[in-house]
């Protein structure tokens, strides 16, 4: 028994291949299934025409004859006496887009000690009463109590006739290196390639960060597999005290 099938070539449809036998082109085997985490469906089947029917042999991108949403992105062919032996690798997904899968990655980096949250109120103070040794500089240099003009300089390596705990320290380690992304495929190419670089949202069940701040879409990438697209979107919290929005808005 044999029955017509097609194969599209990326531009064309192909209708000239009939499988199990008939008109020389055989599936020696149509391969097993595979799903990844992420929802891509791969299968490695092969082929098997005469020798003299190149025309037969499936192009780049032909979808599988039996899971017809699967397309073909590798091919191998071997050669045996009278045969051609064709490998097919194919990929795709049943449907218009996988369910995404999200990523968290949170890291610590250096911020300077006068942004900590609690630097007025229990580390440094301010000009008119500081803490633990601070010093305060007006534009000239010279040690203030002035709060219009002070600025943070330094602890004092001795506060209150004992080494001061705090000398030396100008920065703290903040968990504002917060980056979250979504990954799915999709039969269609990413919609916020426009957006990278701004102010943005992000999609998914976000979990709470650490303070305030907002979100700012640091990448879109994406990666075509058979005639699906394996997408990746990412976004970086600006740690509390947020990405300008004179920079970083539309």
């Amino acid at each position: 028994m044999s029955r017509t099938i097609s194969f599209y070539d990326g531009t064309r449809t192909l209708d000239y291949l009939t499988i199990y036998g008939s008109d020389g082109f055989i599936i020696e085997d149509p391969g097993d299934v595979h799903t990844d985490l992420y929802g891509l469906e791969t299968c490695l089947a092969t082929f098997k025409v005469p020798q003299d029917r190149l025309d037969l042999v499936p192009p780049m991108f032909a979808f599988h004859p039996i899971f017809t949403y699967l397309n073909m992105e590798r091919r191998r062919i071997n050669i045996t006496p009278g045969y051609l032996i064709i490998t097919g690798e194919f990929a795709g997904i049943n449907g218009g887009s996988t369910t995404p899968i999200y990523e968290i990655a949170i890291g610590l980096s250096d911020e300077p000690i006068v942004t900590h949250p609690k630097f007025v109120q229990y580390i440094g103070g301010k000009p008119s009463s500081p803490l633990n040794g601070a010093i305060f500089l007006d534009p000239e240099g010279e040690i203030t109590s002035d709060d219009s003009v002070g600025q943070f300089a330094y602890f004092q390596h001795v506060s209150g006739g004992v080494q001061n705990a705090l000398a030396g320290v100008d920065s703290y380690l903040a968990a504002d290196q917060i980056v979250w992304r979504q990954k799915y495929y999709s039969t269609a190419r990413p919609t916020l390639t426009t957006q990278v670089g701004y102010i943005s949202s992000p999609i998914g069940p976000v979990p709470p960060t650490i303070g305030s701040g907002n979100w700012l879409l640091t990448g879109c990438t994406y990666e075509q597999r058979g005639n699906v697209f394996f997408i990746c979107n990412e976004w970086r919290h600006s740690g509390r005290r947020g990405w300008n929005s004179v920079i970083y808005t539309s």
